[in-house]
């Protein structure tokens, strides 16, 4: 799960996919963020959304920035095991998830789990630095919550609070019981003290321009499910969601950014909570 891969491998598993493979949701919002690891399917892809739903670079961007923010207030309250679920291809600009977690615990643990075998090649190579991290990967699909919660208890202490991510994951889930029932297991298995954080994408704002964006993923083979606040809301069963509630992702950001965003902006729900 550990070893290290070099950056000769990962060139090596881009070329197993030919250029015209389908686009893929990691190299999307690769792209999205300005970065350079994707394909002329993915770009033709994001031209076409971008032409109905032009905010999605900026909503990108603050979906990338909730990760860092959620990350950093877990690890201000002493969480030091991250599980990144979904982890998606290392960030073009900016902190990964064990960098943001090392400006406030010396030491930390983590398991990045993406069911995407090239993201979990990068994430391999690019994303596993050594002591003071303790870095694993696991190549899984986030609803196969038994192999990847067999993976953590070998990765972190289980007598101390974990940090569990979702960003942007769960609306590439489309079937509600399963994303329920994964739900469930995970927070039934988080010690005390551990947290949860989430954003997802929603209808309730623009829901004219997500619904064209739904229907350019489903042409494009790609699920996505966007869920409604309440439905958002049911997610942190169990939990102590922490202020300010589940909001727009703006929200969540407002002391973290100079400016303000209106809620349409990211068109997604975000929150953070806490297992008691």
């Amino acid at each position: 799960m550990s070893t290290s891969v070099s950056p000769s491998t990962v060139a090596r598993a881009y070329r197993l996919v030919q250029p015209s493979c389908r686009p893929s949701s990691a190299r999307l919002s690769n792209y999205l963020l300005g970065g350079k690891d994707h394909y002329e399917s993915d770009r033709q892809l994001a031209a076409r959304l971008l032409q109905v739903a032009p905010w999605l670079e900026r909503a990108e961007d603050l979906n990338c920035r909730f990760a860092g923010y959620a990350t950093a207030v877990a690890a201000d309250r002493g969480v030091g095991q991250f599980l990144d679920l979904g982890c998606g291809l290392p960030r073009p600009f900016g902190l990964d998830l064990h960098e943001v977690a090392l400006t406030y615990q010396d030491r930390v643990r983590v398991l990045y789990v993406d069911h995407d075998l090239q993201v979990i090649a990068h994430a391999r190579a690019l994303m596993n630095p050594g002591d003071p991290v303790v870095a694993a990967h696991l190549p899984a699909d986030v609803l196969d919550v038994d192999r990847v919660l067999s993976c953590a208890a070998e990765v972190f202490d289980l007598g101390r609070p974990v940090a569990v991510s979702l960003h942007g994951v769960l609306d590439l889930c489309p079937d509600d019981g399963a994303v329920r029932a994964m739900l469930d297991v995970l927070v039934a298995w988080l010690p005390a003290g551990s947290c949860l954080s989430i954003s997802h994408l929603t209808g309730d704002v623009r829901p004219e321009d997500v619904c064209h964006v739904a229907a350019l993923y489903a042409e494009a083979g790609l699920p996505l499910r966007p869920r409604s606040r309440q439905e958002v809301i049911g997610f942190f069963n169990g939990l102590e969601v922490l202020d300010p509630g589940v909001t727009a992702i703006s929200e969540q950001l407002r002391g973290a950014l100079a400016f303000t965003h209106p809620p349409e902006v990211s068109a997604a729900w975000s929150g953070i909570a806490v297992k008691p």
